[in-house]
């Protein structure tokens, strides 16, 4: 393996980590000589800090490592300073709804174990379960996609919005970071909030694009158009996603802690060894405090939730800044786990960035047949079952405003939701930032404007496939009302 030049940054894979479906490394034979010509290569090319990009879920393994040779030798070019290195495991939906099938159950793994063929003896039973529990929870979900038409169509609802309390008690938060003006005219236009970083209180960074309000009627009369489609579909999104996302957080702790260890045929030589996460979280580490090389952590989805588990085992792991991006961890879990990291280390900067709450109530995939929503808003509303409105999705914009108190007690914390697209600029190639869950990484993420809480409404350009300009120019319009 060489190390990647100015040039040649990309054509090898020095620069990433691959981790597959039971939290092994790929090509575990040789994986500490994988990890030290990783970390040779990042000492070698004498770069003052690593990027490490940490992908989200419903992504396979080999979607993952494209991402990575796509954007690795953009980052080299751009960032002079930065070594880029991308963490890939494997959290293909479908091959996780199958482990569940055949031989998940209840925090079990006996794939490779000698009850393997029982398990999966009892598939189909399991399969009939699914089923069952897509069929009889469809009536409460197609309310639920009632309920998005209704809260994002405000020429119904006009601005009481009493059937909608969680909408209702955001905008009371909002109010906090409004300074007694309209907070309906902020939400429309948009508006940045920066605390009195001399008082005691622990307020956020906020910004908040702008609505639209020509945007309601289109979203009316696709979710009209579609909702024949949901009736079908939200079965079966509930029959296999519930469980396939239940395997896919599976993967996240796995990787960390291998279940296999405990059930595995014949006994691994080494009962307790470590999985790819903890091996290379370690490693990392290491190189960190060796080499005085600076840590900037980027994670996705669930992405953070990897993020959340590696500060569970390494507390002191030095970053800055932290950058979520739609993150699906829960508030508490990042609280207890990342969250006490930030607040411990006050110089560390930690950003959630998040799609507008009208976005994500809105996303769609497959033209909109689907029930309309973002990953996050299936997870807070049938993927997991939240104890508390702090075990809801950190990365829903919402969600995290309204629990703010159980953010960490930082000055440097920032909470930002992009506009609403307008299409006034995409003509040029740019645009009002991600409009869609999976959108992220195809915006320059790694730059310091992409994430910013000093402005909103700003016009970014996104990376063509493949790449035909490395330019980051943003384009900022005024907001009136600042």
């Amino acid at each position: 393996m060489s190390c990647p030049c100015c040039d040649g940054y990309g054509t090898h894979d020095d620069h990433i980590v691959q981790v597959d479906a039971d939290g092994d490394f790929v090509g575990k034979p040789i994986r500490q000589q994988r990890l030290n010509e990783l970390f040779q290569c990042v000492q070698r090319s004498r770069r003052e800090k690593i990027i490490l990009y940490v992908h989200g879920g419903r992504i396979s393994l080999a979607s993952a490592v494209a991402t990575a040779k796509r954007l690795g030798p953009i980052i080299w070019c751009e960032d002079k300073h930065a070594y880029p290195i991308f963490f890939c495991w494997d959290t293909e939906e479908f091959s996780s709804y199958f482990r569940h099938l055949a031989y998940e159950r209840n925090g079990v793994s006996y794939r490779g174990s000698y009850a393997a063929p029982t398990s999966a003896l009892g598939a189909p039973l399991v399969l009939a379960a699914d089923v069952g529990r897509g069929v009889t929870r469809l009536p409460i979900n197609t309310a639920l996609s009632f309920g998005k038409l209704l809260q994002n169509s405000d020429l119904i609802l006009g601005s009481t919005r009493h059937l909608f309390p969680v909408k209702k008690k955001y905008e009371e938060q909002l109010k906090l970071f409004v300074n007694g003006a309209d907070v309906h005219r902020k939400i429309h236009t948009g508006f940045v909030y920066a605390p009195d970083v001399h008082k005691s209180t622990h307020f956020p960074y906020v910004a908040v694009g702008q609505d639209a309000q020509s945007y309601q009627l289109k979203f009316v009369a696709q979710q009209v158009l579609t909702l024949p489609f949901q009736f079908t579909t939200e079965p079966v999104i509930d029959t296999i996603g519930t469980p396939a996302w239940g395997n896919m957080m599976r993967r996240t702790r796995s990787m960390f802690h291998p279940s296999k260890n405990y059930v595995s045929q014949p006994p691994p030589p080494e009962p307790y060894d470590c999985g790819a996460g903890t091996d290379f979280f370690q490693r990392l580490n290491a190189c960190l405090r060796h080499e005085k090389i600076k840590l900037e952590i980027y994670a996705h989805s669930m992405g953070a939730i990897v993020i959340n588990e590696a500060y569970a085992q390494f507390p002191d792991l030095p970053a800055n800044p932290i950058v979520f991006m739609a993150a699906a961890c829960g508030i508490r879990e990042f609280r207890d786990t990342t969250g006490r990291y930030i607040e411990k280390n006050s110089k560390t900067s930690f950003y959630n960035l998040s799609l507008h709450p009208r976005a994500e109530l809105d996303d769609v995939e497959f033209h909109g047949i689907p029930i309309r929503g973002s990953l996050l808003a299936w997870i807070d509303e049938f993927f997991e079952d939240p104890k508390s409105f702090g075990d809801r999705t950190l990365g829903t914009f919402e969600n995290a405003v309204i629990a703010q108190d159980l953010l960490p007690k930082s000055k440097s914390i920032h909470l930002k939701a992009f506009p609403i697209e307008d299409g006034e600029k995409t003509k040029e190639r740019l645009y009002l930032g991600p409009q869609r869950h999976g959108d992220f990484d195809d915006y320059h993420f790694w730059k310091e404007e992409f994430r910013a809480t000093d402005h909103t409404n700003c016009y970014y350009p996104r990376i063509s496939r493949p790449p035909e300009s490395h330019s980051v120019d943003i384009e900022c319009r005024d907001v009136a009302n600042r």
